[in-house]
């Protein structure tokens, strides 16, 4: 994985990183008015003396420090209109684009997909095919390969990418006992992920909510995406490259508009 050139990617505590955009920032200062209670997706340097960049959020927003850096660092944008649209629901196509983009891969130049559900000149191939390694297809029961672009990006979608690439999925003994102790809903999270997550609870990436569940099935917005990038990019080392893995689907997807989605 090449470095990146620590001219474009600026923290929002004015600390430079000096490669890839995963490698640990070694001098956050987290605002000592922000707690970061168990169960809370937060911003570690929520900062209220700053001016917000975008027009439907304050500097006060819980996520707002994350925001703006993941801003900075070109990997989340705004809309011509100024708007951030954090409560915007982020597809699985989308969060291709994000993680492609704060992993600091290219984007696959491919003459042919990988997923039945995608052609090669659709504006999300180039990005799927670059994440492959991170985010999970499925198989249909017709043997069928499939992304389902525009379904929802869940919780535990981005908890899996997040912990490859990190690297943390190489450690070989998994706690689960822990994260079914953690939250209630832990019979929610899929088999295939149920590691992921115990990982990346233990390694500091994700936590729950203050209910004592984790919510997997629930869809990511803009801003909770920003927060969990934005952590992930306090932790650990260089994204590690990892092959590729399919997840056994029922026969076809089935997308529900509104709070769920489960494949």
């Amino acid at each position: 994985m090449k470095k990146l050139k620590t001219s474009i990617f600026v923290l929002s505590c004015a600390v430079l990183l000096t490669s890839n955009p995963f490698v640990h920032a070694e001098t956050v200062q987290s605002n000592q008015n922000a707690v970061n209670q168990y169960g809370s997706d937060i911003d570690p340097n929520y900062n209220k003396a700053s001016t917000s960049i975008f027009a439907d959020i304050t500097s006060e927003y819980w996520a707002y420090n994350a925001i703006k850096d993941l801003n900075n660092r070109q990997v989340l944008s705004g809309y011509p209109d100024g708007k951030f649209r954090p409560d915007r629901v982020v597809t699985r196509a989308e969060l291709a684009k994000i993680m492609v983009l704060a992993a600091g891969l290219e984007p696959s130049k491919t003459s042919v997909s990988t997923f039945t559900d995608l052609k090669a000149n659709d504006w999300a191939t180039p990005y799927v095919e670059a994440a492959k390694d991170y985010l999970n297809g499925y198989t249909r029961s017709d043997g069928s390969l499939v992304y389902d672009p525009d379904a929802p990006a869940l919780r535990e979608d981005i908890t899996v990418a997040l912990v490859k690439l990190k690297g943390y999925n190489k450690t070989r003994l998994v706690d689960q006992s822990i994260i079914q102790a953690m939250f209630t809903d832990f019979d929610g999270i899929s088999d295939f992920a149920k590691n992921y997550v115990a990982l990346a609870v233990d390694n500091n990436l994700v936590s729950g909510f203050p209910d004592e569940t984790f919510k997997p099935q629930q869809p990511v917005t803009r801003a909770q995406a920003a927060a969990m990038l934005w952590r992930a990019y306090q932790q650990g080392n260089d994204n590690k490259i990892e092959t590729y893995t399919k997840v056994e689907l029922p026969p076809a997807p089935t997308t529900v508009t509104g709070t769920t989605y489960r494949p």
